[in-house]
């Protein structure tokens, strides 16, 4: 069902404008709609000071806890449904604990930051060991240039080029070669000032590479002792940096709780942002369900305001939140992933969602992995406590579970044909008689596809009923009995011809008759009214194809059987032997759990698929927004039992 809206229009006193906006948020029934400034009337308040504040702060959160969670001591698993609960006065006023959260993020930031420069630092210090490793046997300072009438240099030379210290002798030159590598020779060279040109275009021939180091550097023994000490002091400060990372840690549960209340502060910025207001008043304009309208003013009993509530008009674009049983409700994630309703038509979740389901529980059909999704599910609502969009979808597929069981009775499927092939192969029974079943679809699977095709007849038509019931009801009769019933007379024809002969083909004939006079009832020229009515008749080739559409229904579930007897014949290839104490285990569970998840996939995706083209194809009109209320936004937090439940979990 389609909640019926109301368009709301709210004045508040500027000064009291924050906490009509906080009790709306966590109202969460109302809908905001951005009101446009009026030059010299209206204006749009400047919330740019505070977005900026707040999503600095969040951005400091956003990095810290997934940064620091490693280290946390109260690690929560996958599975942990535990959240921290949150009032609305946390929001108003943040609490000591978020506020010292808040700080602590801040500061893990910082340490990032100084841990990043001492890891360069290190790498600084440790380039400085390497460089100055070769000089070791030289006892002159590495920053030495030379003296009143020399100069000197460091380098290296290829070490094929030994021969370039005798010519630097014969010169004039000192030369001593400090260390030998594989393909090097460190080199230090002093010499005359007045010799500098011919020393060095020997050097340069040689293929000799000048070193520079820093003025005042010290000798090799001493830059390496200095830089070790610099490193040893970069570990310690490393140390307590992670010491402080470690402790910081601990505040994560408070970190998430001051996220989630940036979070919702913002979201509410962002609402603020949508009003409009003179120097003393603003103007708050929106939507919502009208079954809220009496906890809207509950809410607003506290506040000095003026609140007006209207019908929507033509051409609003009015909001859409579907109300469903509670066992239809989780099929509107299913609505979702398609298009909502426009609003004021129907609303299919309901017998979409029982379509789904036999479809679903068709093409699976077996007990085993029924009984595993539907169990599997609910322990994961159990444990997780998910929000509302996963929890709708994780009970979509616990009641599609259930379906499948029910279609696993009905034919034959119990882990495929396990019981058979454990009886015969492993247990050694010949004569197992098996279990009761209705069809089974890898035997008989011509049975199990005209069951397929009425079905499909079955939900088809369904689409067409609905359709004729919006004709009707939008006055336009003469197109519900004549458009849409026409072609159910047909097939009602076709359906009886099959049990009584020439009486149904009558029927048939009769809606054929009403096709043909009335499809083309919009031509001016009589002529064009006959042939656009005889054109009409092929519809029936849109019809057959959409029913034969239903064939995947015996191809999934016919695939989905045949692997699981394969795997139950590897499973039971061990027979009664100790082989099968590890052959069937291990082939049973790997090849079902795989099973599994094609069934799983393949169900769903193919059953929307009948959904969402067949079923929608006939009556949908899809276009409808999805109803936004502004609410708390939590990610890691829930609402108090203290606070009114939230209608829309965000």
């Amino acid at each position: 069902m389609i909640n019926q809206m109301k368009k709301l229009s709210l004045i508040v006193l500027a000064s009291d404008a924050e906490r009509v906006m906080n009790s709306l948020a966590f109202l969460s029934c109302a809908e905001i709609e951005k009101t446009d400034a009026v030059p010299g009337s209206l204006h749009v308040p400047d919330m740019a000071e505070k977005r900026r504040e707040t999503e600095q702060g969040l951005d400091a959160l956003r990095f810290a806890i997934p940064y620091l969670s490693p280290d946390r001591k109260d690690k929560r698993g996958f599975l942990s449904g535990e959240r921290t609960s949150l009032r609305r006065s946390d929001v108003e006023s943040l609490p000591e604990n978020a506020r010292r959260a808040l700080d602590g993020a801040y500061r893990a930031q910082q340490i990032e930051k100084e841990l990043l420069s001492l890891g360069e630092e290190r790498r600084r210090q440790s380039e400085r060991i390497r460089s100055a490793s070769p000089w070791l046997g030289l006892d002159v300072a590495l920053g030495f240039e030379g003296t009143e009438h020399t100069s000197a240099v460091f380098g290296t030379l290829p070490a094929s080029e030994g021969e370039a210290c005798r010519r630097l002798s014969e010169m004039g030159a000192f030369s001593e070669i400090v260390c030998r590598e594989t393909s090097t020779l460190s080199l230090f060279v002093l010499y005359a000032k007045r010799d500098e040109g011919e020393v060095m275009a020997a050097l340069s021939a040689a293929g000799f590479a000048k070193l520079r180091f820093a003025k005042g550097t010290g000798t090799a023994a001493q830059e390496i002792e200095n830089a070790r000490l610099a490193i040893a002091q970069l570990d310690q400060r490393e140390k307590l940096l992670l010491d402080e990372k470690k402790a910081l840690a601990q505040r994560c549960a408070d970190m998430e709780t001051a996220y989630d209340i940036l979070d919702t502060r913002l979201g509410i910025l962002e609402q603020r942002e949508k009003t409009a207001g003179t120097e003393h008043t603003v103007l708050i304009r929106g939507w919502i369900p009208a079954k809220q309208e009496k906890r809207l003013m509950t809410a607003l009993a506290g506040h000095i305001c003026s609140c007006e509530l209207s019908d929507p008009e033509e051409g609003d674009d009015v909001p859409v939140q579907l109300h469903n049983p509670a066992l239809a409700d989780p099929f509107e994630a299913l609505i979702g992933l398609y298009s909502y309703p426009k609003y004021g038509s129907f609303d299919p979740t309901l017998i979409a969602g029982i379509f789904f389901s036999i479809f679903f529980g068709l093409m699976t059909a077996d007990v085993g992995y029924g009984f595993l999704i539907t169990v599997g599910c609910l322990i994961l609502l159990k444990r997780m406590k998910p929000r509302i969009g996963l929890a709708r979808f994780l009970k979509m597929f616990a009641i599609c579970g259930v379906f499948s069981m029910a279609a696993g009775v009905l034919f034959n499927g119990w882990f495929g044909d396990l019981p058979a092939q454990f009886a015969e192969k492993i247990l050694g029974v010949d004569d197992f008689g098996g279990m009761w079943y209705l069809i089974d679809p890898i035997s008989d699977p011509i049975a199990f596809f005209i069951l397929s095709l009425v079905m499909g007849a079955v939900h088809l038509i369904c689409g067409m009923v609905i359709k004729m019931g919006m004709l009707i009801r939008s006055g336009d009769v003469f197109s519900a009995v004549f458009d849409v019933g026409s072609w159910l007379v047909v097939f009602l024809g076709i359906a009886l011809y099959a049990f009584v002969g020439t009486a149904g083909g009558i029927v048939a004939l009769a809606g054929v008759l009403m096709v043909v006079l009335t499809h083309g009832r919009r031509q001016k020229n009589i002529v064009m009214k006959f042939f656009s009515g005889l054109l009409g008749l092929y519809d029936i080739v849109s019809y057959m194809s959409d029913l034969l559409s239903y064939s995947r229904v015996l191809a999934l579930g016919l695939s989905s059987a045949v692997i699981a007897s394969v795997f139950n014949v590897l499973a039971t290839l061990g027979g009664s032997s100790a082989v099968s104490l590890v052959l069937f285990p291990l082939v049973f569970v790997l090849g079902h759990a795989l099973n599994i998840a094609l069934s799983l996939l393949g169900s769903f995706i193919h059953s929307s698929r009948l959904q969402y083209v067949e079923f929608f194809g006939k009556f949908y009109e899809d276009g409808g927004r999805p109803f936004s209320p502004m609410a708390p936004r939590l990610t890691y937090t829930e609402l108090s039992s203290e606070e009114p439940e939230s209608q829309n979990s965000v």
